[in-house]
């Protein structure tokens, strides 16, 4: 299977790549990124790698010269804190517009367009916006127009070890393992946690699946969705933190939702949930070496 990642070098991005190396199957890999991207992340596996720069020649030859690509797995990703408006829209729109037209331009109908969106309502804010924009144009080419079949995980909040500390669940856990107070909201909002190794799980299963529609929306988390303030009450307890939980000393966002995964899609897809919430954490937690 010939596959192009988008986003390579990033959290998810780079487990995408590993996936697919370390997979059974064959797979010819080619990994988009940035020029000032770390590429050290695959020192081990690079020699079964192929790479494209994400500028837009470069991409345009990489797709016209190597396509039609089987699945393009797009995880290209900017989130709202330290970012700019604008890197937002590039990162989560723009870029990957551009990489699904050129998808559909060189596809012979049969390309596998995996988007990694959100689950948090359209227009709570750019961030979800774009990811919504991406997703109408997904909708045309593959629903309307019959040209790619474009698949839209519809993301709860991931996490796992080694992702970024500016991330929610990462920077709590670095001030409990100092025993420095954490700023949190009132946490009584309900959110989906889930690991992300079934991230990983869903890719793989939506990339390898024979028959899917021309387009459609899969929901993905763990089904279940705890407060904030027992999520972050589990983890302090369970790393025996003396950190103080300031619940109430950062404002909660206007119209921030409670949401979880309603994974009845997933599950026709032949998917299962392999992690609850506390299983991940701890597996989480093992695996930086703090339990």
């Amino acid at each position: 299977m010939k596959a192009i990642v988008l986003g390579s070098t990033g959290y998810i991005g780079r487990r995408i790549v590993r996936a697919l190396v370390e997979d059974n199957d064959s797979h010819e890999i080619y990994c988009v990124h940035r020029q000032s991207s770390d590429l050290s992340c695959f020192d081990d596996i690079k020699d079964g790698l192929n790479f494209c720069l994400s500028y837009y020649s470069n991409l345009a030859e990489c797709f016209s010269n190597n396509g039609p690509f089987d699945v393009v797995i797009n995880a290209s990703c900017s989130y709202m804190r330290n970012t700019t408006p604008e890197q937002i829209t590039e990162s989560n729109l723009i870029f990957p517009l551009r990489a699904l037209n050129m998808a559909v331009e060189n596809s012979d109908g049969n390309t596998k367009f995996i988007s990694l969106g959100t689950g948090l309502p359209d227009g709570f804010n750019i961030y979800t916006f774009a990811k919504a924009q991406l997703n109408s144009f997904g909708h045309f080419w593959g629903y309307e127009k019959n040209r790619i079949h474009f698949i839209n995980l519809e993301m709860q909040n991931y996490f796992g070890p080694g992702e970024p500390e500016d991330r929610f669940v990462s920077s709590c856990i670095v001030k409990l393992s100092k025993n420095e107070p954490v700023p949190l909201t009132t946490g009584l909002q309900r959110r989906d946690f889930f690991y992300v190794d079934d991230v990983i799980s869903a890719i793989m299963l939506v990339m390898k699946h024979p028959e899917l529609p021309r387009y459609l929306d899969v929901p993905l988390g763990s089904g279940t969705a705890p407060t904030i303030q027992e999520f972050i009450t589990y983890i302090k307890e369970t790393m025996h933190s003396n950190s103080e939980l300031l619940f109430g000393a950062v404002p909660v966002r206007v119209n921030e939702p409670s949401i979880w995964a309603d994974l009845s899609s997933y599950h026709m897809l032949g998917g299962q949930i392999k992690y609850t919430w506390k299983e991940g954490v701890n597996k989480m937690l093992k695996e930086e070496g703090l339990l």
